[in-house]
């Protein structure tokens, strides 16, 4: 994960101090950060619903479930700690709180790519 920002020197150190943190963190306690609620994921996102709304995407939370809605096609959306991986699903659009924060370009990117 890290080479794939290696030219992008911002991305690249806050990625190293996020993850080291989140490290760091682990190390001490040895408990892995825990997974978000359907309220913090949606607190996460919430920096990126204009921008979503410029590209016709819609956001909808159904009990704790947040869906995104694009053109006919509809994706869930979960936002999961940097430190955990990511399941892979063809019907869930995974990207980490680190991107959704620090990397927003990038997180967009993940979505449009799924969503249109």
């Amino acid at each position: 994960r890290c080479l794939k920002h290696y030219r992008n020197q911002f991305v690249h150190s806050s990625l190293d101090r996020y993850a080291a943190l989140q490290l760091l963190e682990w190390g001490r306690s040895g408990k892995l950060p825990k997974q978000l609620n359907a309220k913090e994921q949606l607190f996460e996102i919430s920096s990126l619903v204009d921008i979503m709304a410029h590209y016709e995407i819609e956001i909808r939370q159904i009990d704790s479930v947040i869906r995104l809605h694009s053109r006919g096609k509809e994706k869930e959306l979960v936002i999961y700690p940097y430190m955990l991986n990511a399941p892979r699903s063809s019907d869930t659009i995974y990207i980490n709180d680190f991107l959704v924060r620090y990397a927003k370009p990038y997180a967009l990117g993940r979505i449009l790519a799924v969503l249109k």
